[in-house]
């Protein structure tokens, strides 16, 4: 299950990091204690990591790739090195069905 107890814990040492008025680190001060409060700042955190020099690419790693490697090694039961292996064909299949949705 999720925690924010590391999350918490770094955005209070870091809190001149954040520019969001202090919304997230009050609503953890009021017993907020799932993901709802960071989704809503993951645009700030999306244009944070551009600003710091972050691609479109590394971001897609950060955002979904990691949650698709981890999917494929527990739900479909992939070791990493068959996931590294499958990677780009997936990629693949991605931009194709990617390339069929917008072209409509």
């Amino acid at each position: 299950m999720f925690s924010t107890e590391l999350v918490v814990q770094f955005a209070t040492e870091n809190a001149s990091m954040y520019d969001d008025g202090g919304y997230m680190i009050d609503a953890f001060n009021k017993g907020a204690t799932g993901n709802g409060e960071l989704a809503k700042i993951l645009a700030a955190i999306t244009d944070d990591l551009w600003a710091r020099g972050y691609s479109n690419e590394d971001l897609a790693k950060i955002f979904g790739g990691n949650k698709i490697r981890v999917y494929a090694q527990v739900w479909e039961g992939k070791p990493p090195e068959l996931f590294l292996k499958e990677y780009p064909e997936r990629l693949r299949l991605r931009q194709e069905l990617r390339d069929g949705f917008y072209s409509r």
